[in-house]
Order: structure tokens, then sequence, then C-alpha cells
């Protein structure tokens, strides 16, 4: 998909919403790997098992600082992971800002998020970086379901898409939001980091792919 060997060869990474079967061919090159997994069953549908250098896995709700601060997972690693996860947060700038606070000083991240022109989210527009500031400047909360109806299109797949998503979102099904290359690597900089790279995979093009590190 890329080369990201500089990011995480031997080094203490931190996956948000994992493991993923996606990028389960990454873990052997990394030194450790921590997990940070919402309580519920936010991303289950591409869980795999857990590498065999997993130190722990934690669940609290990656859009908040305090997961991070109750487990000392504070400044504490080379790199962010996380795959086909911020699409499900509804305020992704104050997301990536939280795990921007679990990185050592140049760590970097690596965002996987879908290609809307690959999916079921093909039929919804992109979201606009006005949309993406609001929801920042209005502490928008993750039991919105201000998406429920736009993000209805998953029914293609999921048949069982409303019950599984609950009254208050609790499971985080919901896809709140519709990155493009551009509007992933603005949240991505308001949040404190660089970009280093942001593109559709080649090789498979449902995966759009940023990398970056925290400035």
């Amino acid at each position: 998909m890329a080369n990201i060997d500089y990011l995480i060869a031997q080094k203490n990474v931190l996956e948000v919403g994992g493991p993923s079967g996606l990028i389960h061919s990454w873990y052997p090159r990394m030194n450790t790997v921590t997990f940070l997994n919402l309580p519920a069953s936010m991303a289950v549908h591409h869980q795999g098992h857990n590498p065999p250098n997993t130190v722990r896995v934690y669940n609290g709700d990656a859009s908040d600082s305090t997961p991070f601060i109750q487990n000392k997972l504070l400044r504490q690693f080379d790199c962010v992971i996380t795959s086909h996860t911020l699409e499900h947060f509804a305020n992704p700038i104050k997301a990536l800002m939280c795990w921007s606070m679990a990185l050592k000083s140049n760590g970097g991240i690596i965002t996987i998020v879908p290609n809307k022109n690959e999916c079921w989210d093909r039929v919804r527009p992109y979201t606009t970086i006005e949309h993406f500031v609001d929801d920042f400047n209005k502490n928008t909360q993750e039991n919105d379901m201000t998406h429920l109806q736009e993000s209805s299109c998953m029914l293609e797949t999921r048949p069982t898409y409303y019950n599984d998503v609950g009254p208050a979102n609790e499971t985080r099904v919901i896809h709140h939001h519709v990155f493009s290359i551009e509007t992933l690597k603005i949240c991505h900089e308001m949040a404190g980091f660089k970009t280093l790279n942001c593109f559709i995979s080649d090789t498979d093009k449902l995966q759009m792919v940023y990398i970056g590190q925290i400035q």
C-alpha cells in the first residue's frame, strides 16, 4: 500500500480500533502494538486476532482524552495507526487531537479511511471542511445522530443497519463523514499533524491513506 516501514519497523505502535485484518501484514514488523478499542462493537466487521507482539488491549472512547490519561498512554508511542475507524467519529478533528497525545516527539500517524467511490458511501456528497470545523467548534458528541439517515446507504451490505446503530449510536456503526483526500489532509493538519503523503491506494482503490507526523 505504501512504504511505511520508517514509521512502524521496530517501533512501538498504538492502533485505535483494531486489530485490523486489512493491515495484518504490518504487525510482525512492529516492535510492539497496543490497541485502544471503543466499548461495545465498533468496527468488529474488520477486526482480526491480536498479534503475538500485542502489549495490551484497552477499551475506552478514543474521541476523548480520558482513556489516554487513565491508562498512561500519553507520549508513549512512535506511531498511531487506524483503519476504517475515523469515519465512525462524529468529531474527527477532536479525535485526532486526542490520538496525537499518545505520540512521542516527531511521532507518526497512518490513517486509513474508505474511498467513498468504492463503497456504499458513493451516493453521498463529500463532507465539507466547514462541516468538520463546525463539529469541532460545537464539540459534537459521539452519540450524534445527524447522519443516521444519510448513511443508511450502508443497508446495501448491512441490512440490520438501523438495529445495529442502537438508540444513541452506542455501537458507533454510523459513517458520520465522507472524506476526500483534501479534507482528510486538512483535518489532520488542524489536529497538529504535518502531511507526508495522502493518496488512494493503487492496489486497493477502497483504501484512502493519510501519512503524517506530529509537529
